[in-house]
């Protein structure tokens, strides 16, 4: 196994994970969108700003940023999201949104010029080694620059993915991801985000809590094939009957979130805001 940094997470997102958001990526983003207006309130471009998005991902919103910003370097080590966002600023005609292949903790950024702002939506869990990571970025920002990003809470808090794995592994433990490393949940922690932003030079570190429906799917049978073909590589590890509880408790959990909006999860995530002197 490497020892290169972040070699997980580059693996990962240039194999099943990058492929499924990339076929996906509408799905995913509606999931989510019940907290993109708080998030682009509190990134509130410029139009002089320079905007780095770290783990841009599909580039929806960079692309929001860049209507009101004088330009934004998105960097993500997916090349298959890296892909779709070149597409998709290129069928919205903004030549003020540039995409790049890098890990932002390791590699070299696309900009000789300090950012105004440093900027993440669920992008910035998955560093191995944190403090290093946001050393850079903190390196990045002019002086008195801003630093906004959108994390997950604790799994306590987002039953959308904690009940979705405990379906999926219905005759183990339900594999949730860490608090205290690469994961979804890897900046969950208030201490831990304040530790890390504190050790990297931030200041006036501000967490505010946020809540929104986690929309899994339009109906249950929408859901299930969209959990499915996220999770096909451990599904297909299941023999048969396995594979049919798993699928079977998926479309109960489902069922019973059902709403006249979709199936529907509560789910929280931390509104994180800091600067460097």
């Amino acid at each position: 196994m490497s020892t290169a940094p972040n070699a997980e997470q580059r693996a990962r997102w240039n194999g099943s994970s990058g492929s499924a958001w990339s076929e996906h990526a509408e799905h995913f983003e509606r999931g989510y969108a019940g907290f993109d207006a708080a998030y682009l309130s509190a990134v509130a471009p410029r139009a002089d700003d320079l905007v780095l998005d770290v783990g841009s991902g599909p580039g929806a919103l960079a692309l929001r940023i860049a209507e009101t910003a004088h330009r934004v370097v998105g960097v993500d080590v997916s090349a298959p999201l890296v892909g779709l966002a070149r597409r998709r600023a290129q069928a919205a005609g903004r030549d003020d949104a540039v995409f790049v292949v890098a890990d932002a903790q390791v590699d070299p950024l696309p900009d000789e010029e300090p950012f105004d702002a440093v900027v993440s939506h669920f992008g910035s869990m998955f560093f191995d080694d944190p403090v290093a990571a946001f050393t850079a970025l903190f390196r990045a920002l002019r002086p008195g620059g801003r630093l906004v990003l959108l994390t997950w809470q604790g799994p306590e808090r987002n039953p959308w993915q904690v009940e979705v794995l405990r379906a999926l592994h219905p005759d183990g433990e339900a594999p949730i991801p860490p608090t205290d490393g690469p994961s979804p949940f890897g900046l969950s922690d208030p201490a831990r985000v304040r530790s890390v932003l504190s050790a990297a030079g931030f200041v006036d570190v501000a967490l505010e809590g946020l809540r929104a429906p986690h929309w899994s799917g339009a109906d249950p049978d929408d859901a299930v094939r969209f959990t499915a073909t996220h999770h096909e590589a451990l599904l297909e590890g299941y023999d048969e009957a396995t594979q049919g509880r798993a699928l079977e408790r998926l479309r109960a959990l489902f069922a019973a979130h059902q709403t006249p909006d979709g199936v529907l999860f509560d789910s929280a995530t931390w509104l994180v805001r800091a600067s460097r002197p």
